[in-house]
C-alpha cells in the first residue's frame, strides 16, 4: 500500500523489473498503510521501506498489519533513521549547556538530561518521526512481534525483522 500514485506508477514498476519480480505475482495497492483492506491472516510478510518512520500511530499501524499477517508471517522495516552514540552525545552535551545558560529560556518546560524528543523532534517538512531504539523494540513487542535488529552504519540507518508472535494472537 502506497499514498503516493507517482510510486505506484512510475517506481513500483521499475524496481519489480530490476529484481526480476512478476508483476503479475504483486498488487500495488493506492492507500493508507493503517487500512490495508485484506482479510485476516493472508499475508505471509510485509516490507516497509523508509515508511514506517512517518507513522505518526504506529501502534495502529502495526495492529493492522498483525491482523493480516499470517501466524507464521514477517513485516520487514529497512530505512530507519539510526543515530549512533556520537550524535547522541553531542546533542544530549548541547542540550544540557543551554540547559545550564539557560540560553532564551531553554529551561522552561525542559529537563537537565534531555528526552529523546528533545534531541530528535519530528520533522514536520519531511514527516519524519524520530523513533528511539527502546521505541521500536516496546512498541513491536507489545504489538504481537519478536524482534531482530540491524544496523547500516555506512548507510546511517537500521531495519528490523519482526516475526508475528503466535503465543500474543
Amino acid at each position: 500500500f502506497e499514498m503516493s500514485e507517482h510510486r505506484i506508477h512510475y517506481y513500483a514498476p521499475k524496481i519489480l523489473n530490476h529484481y526480476n519480480i512478476n508483476p503479475n505475482n504483486v498488487e500495488l495497492c493506492l492507500g493508507s498503510f493503517y487500512d490495508l483492506k485484506l482479510t485476516d491472516n493472508t499475508l505471509d510478510f510485509i516490507v516497509l521501506c523508509q515508511a514506517y518512520h512517518h507513522a505518526d500511530d504506529p501502534k495502529r499501524l502495526l495492529k493492522e498489519i498483525h491482523r493480516v499477517i499470517k501466524d507464521a508471517g514477517y513485516l520487514i522495516i529497512i530505512g530507519e533513521h539510526f543515530f549512533d552514540f556520537k550524535i547522541v552525545f553531542k546533542k544530549s552535551i548541547k542540550h544540557i549547556i543551554k540547559f545550564i545558560l539557560d540560553y532564551n529560556d531553554f529551561r522552561k518546560d525542559r529537563n537537565f538530561m534531555p528526552k529523546w524528543s528533545d534531541s530528535f523532534p519530528p520533522s514536520i517538512t519531511k514527516g519524519d518521526i524520530h523513533y528511539s531504539k527502546n521505541e521500536y523494540m516496546n512498541t513491536f513487542s507489545l504489538e504481537g512481534f519478536i524482534t531482530k535488529r540491524k544496523i547500516f552504519r555506512k548507510y546511517k540507518n537500521q531495519g528490523y525483522l519482526l516475526k508475528k508472535n503466535k503465543k500474543l494472537v
